[in-house]
């Protein structure tokens, strides 16, 4: 079978280590040449594409968690179980990612963040090189 996407590699656990994850609930992650990530509920994997290791600091952590909320919440869709694993998993400095993705997750407690309120969010988490 042919697979639907470039792959370019697999993400280490080490690069989202700020996660506090059971090793053993972290499927593979890959980062891709596609459009969208997917995760693959019945193979246990994620897909991430290539922009969002480029797209800013934190955008690949947001998509990694994104994606890990699907696998850990057993969802397909962006429901109640899906939004409530990604408020646990996803730091509170990321999740606004979410609201240019899917404007109605406010209404599952998804919080949209001033841009100076944002600013200071980031620049008290992010080390000099960019890591949280």
């Amino acid at each position: 079978m042919r697979k639907p996407y470039k792959l370019i590699r697999e993400i280490q656990p080490t690069e989202f280590k700020s996660l506090s994850l059971p090793r053993r609930a972290i499927p593979k992650i890959y980062l891709v040449n596609q459009r969208r990530g997917r995760a693959y509920l019945g193979k246990d994997f994620v897909t991430i594409p290539q922009r969002a290791e480029t797209a800013g600091k934190g955008y690949l952590l947001y998509y990694i968690t994104h994606e890990l909320s699907h696998i850990l919440s057993k969802s397909a869709y962006h429901d109640f179980a899906f939004y409530k694993m990604f408020m646990q998993i996803c730091p509170e400095k990321l999740q606004h990612h979410e609201l240019k993705y899917k404007p109605t997750a406010v209404k599952f407690g998804i919080k949209n963040i001033s841009s100076k309120r944002l600013a200071k969010l980031h620049n008290s988490v992010y080390d000099s090189s960019g890591r949280i």
